[in-house]
């Protein structure tokens, strides 16, 4: 994956020039929403963006199922972490001190 600089003030700029894109269908995913949309932006959006790659990015560029299920993925990644740092802990109190 290409790792690109967007400032906030980039990405919020681009949420006004977009206008429509997919949107969640209840009250609890907006922030799922934000993340999947900043995700698969840094992921396709082209290096140099021009007013006409836009079109790419309507209400049809990626299903709301999509977006909402990133709560899974977004789980699965902080018990995975979870788990490391407490491995990590438990290994370092069950070694003996110098």
């Amino acid at each position: 994956m290409q790792v690109r600089d967007f400032s906030l003030a980039t990405l919020g700029f681009l949420f006004i020039l977009f206008g429509q894109v997919p949107q969640q269908k209840n009250y609890h995913d907006c922030g799922l929403f934000v993340l999947f949309f900043m995700e698969r932006f840094i992921e396709e959006a082209p290096q140099r963006l021009k007013k006409k790659d836009l079109a790419m990015f309507g209400e049809q560029w990626f299903r709301p199922e999509e977006a909402s299920s990133l709560r899974v993925k977004i789980r699965n990644l902080l018990i995975q972490q979870f788990q490391s740092a407490s491995e990590a802990i438990g290994g370092s109190q069950s070694s003996p001190s110098s």
